[in-house]
């Protein structure tokens, strides 16, 4: 428990710091310097948790008995329980380190780049937007919702493109995302519509 409240005084002094007085990473080296920091602690923090939320308990359970790469039949792939490029992933794992760590430490890696990356390069106050995730989802996503948030990574790096008017783009990204939750078709649709 002292960690998440270590890391929300850390966020605090951040806003303080850096986004009431208008620096960001693009305009301060300071603020770059914290911002990467921050990214690479909430990725260790959401990779080394052991055994938080629910769902990552019963990912851990199922990833204990999924079979490596020279063990796996992939004519069978359809077969497994969850999407393929959840399977996939862990499947890789398992083959290359053994630890149900190893997943959680792919997916921190993968949404708080795309997430810290959107942030970089267009949000005017990164500190504070990472503060209301905090508040708003941080704890669903990080220890409960990890296939969505490998799914929601792609969506984000799209995001990048979205936002400079480059749809085609935008849904090339997204599609990997596809196979790791359904979600991120809804998710896409409505950022497309709206």
């Amino acid at each position: 428990m002292w960690v998440y409240i270590v890391l929300l005084g850390y966020l605090i002094w951040l806003i303080i710091s850096f986004d009431f007085r208008g620096l960001n990473p693009q305009n301060s080296k300071k603020a770059y310097k914290q911002f990467r920091l921050l990214k690479v602690v909430l990725i260790l923090i959401m990779g080394l948790a052991y055994r938080m939320g629910s769902d990552g308990i019963f990912y851990n359970e199922i990833f204990d008995i999924t079979p490596s790469l020279g063990d796996f039949d992939f004519s069978r792939l359809s077969d497994y329980r969850f999407e393929p490029g959840w399977a996939l992933l862990n499947i890789i794992v398992k083959t290359i380190i053994g630890d149900f760590v190893g997943v959680r430490l792919v997916c921190a890696i993968a949404i708080y780049c795309a997430l810290f990356e959107l942030l970089k390069k267009h949000s005017k106050y990164p500190f504070t937007v990472i503060l209301f995730f905090y508040f708003s989802g941080w704890i669903n996503l990080n220890f409960e919702m990890l296939r969505q948030t490998c799914g929601m990574a792609f969506m984000l790096w799209g995001c990048l493109s979205l936002l400079k008017g480059d749809r085609k783009t935008f849904i090339l990204r997204c599609i990997p995302g596809f196979f790791f939750h359904w979600s991120v078709i809804l998710v896409c649709v409505l950022l497309l519509v709206f």
